[in-house]
């Protein structure tokens, strides 16, 4: 709620506090992927790019291992594809929207 408010500076902190909770606990891959996502837009919102594609892959990674929805892995990736095509570069995008595109059916 508070990232729809336009308070994203507390929103990141309190998914940054979230993630080293999960972190220093016994959390399963997919509860560390879940705020990851999350963090990760943010920054690709406000035009941080830099920042948020490193979350968004590390997010995906520990879904594959952790075999997380598919409507969270559509989510994702295609957060992934759009933040690449938002910073020019397209063709590299075309692959998380297709995998996008392919877990949304599954979903």
């Amino acid at each position: 709620l508070w990232r729809d408010a336009g308070r994203w500076p507390e929103t990141e902190d309190l998914f940054r506090d979230a993630l080293r909770l999960k972190e220093d606990g016994a959390a399963t891959p997919r509860s560390r992927a879940e705020p990851l996502d999350e963090l990760a837009r943010g920054p690709r919102d406000h035009g941080r790019w830099p920042e948020a594609e490193p979350l968004l892959r590390s997010s995906l990674r520990l879904q594959v291992d952790d075999a997380t929805s598919p409507h969270r892995q559509a989510m994702t990736w295609e957060a992934l594809g759009a933040g690449l095509a938002r910073v020019g570069r397209s063709p590299e995008a075309e692959q998380p929207r297709a995998e996008a595109r392919r877990f949304r059916e599954r979903s």
